[in-house]
């Protein structure tokens, strides 16, 4: 990623954090760079296709906070991880990513309702499903 230091922080940061379990700490800096471009081309350049499963949740956390519109490989890159990624908790925040982008086509939609069964991830599937039946 070219720029690192425009938040002081780099992706090698994030992962400490999620080590640590300091997740206010990572996701209020999560929201400091989430509109930055150098990190939404790192979410698919690097991010989402990381061996490393914090990584990739890191990614999957730009793209859902951000208020910049996601291009077609972005969201592909999320659909991918939906329907594909190993950890299933991983493959609930993409649904989450891609329902707050737009995408609210019965995939999606299938797998936030599996998300309610997700102690972490209730409330805000909740919401958000609750916001369509409003």
């Amino acid at each position: 990623m070219s720029n690192k230091n425009e938040s002081e922080v780099n992706p090698e940061w994030f992962q400490d954090k999620a080590a640590k379990n300091q997740w206010p700490e990572f996701d209020s800096r999560v929201k400091v760079v989430c509109n930055l471009q150098p990190w939404l081309d790192w979410t698919v350049n690097e991010g989402l296709i990381s061996d490393v499963l914090n990584l990739r949740d890191l990614a999957i956390s730009i793209l859902e906070k951000t208020g910049t519109e996601l291009d077609s490989h972005k969201m592909e890159s999320l659909s991918k991880i939906m329907v594909g990624d190993e950890n299933m908790h991983l493959r609930r925040k993409a649904a989450i990513a891609l329902w707050r982008h737009g995408n609210k086509d019965e995939n999606v939609r299938a797998r936030l309702n599996e998300a309610l069964s997700d102690d972490e991830l209730r409330e805000e599937v909740g919401g958000l499903l609750n916001e369509v039946t409003n």
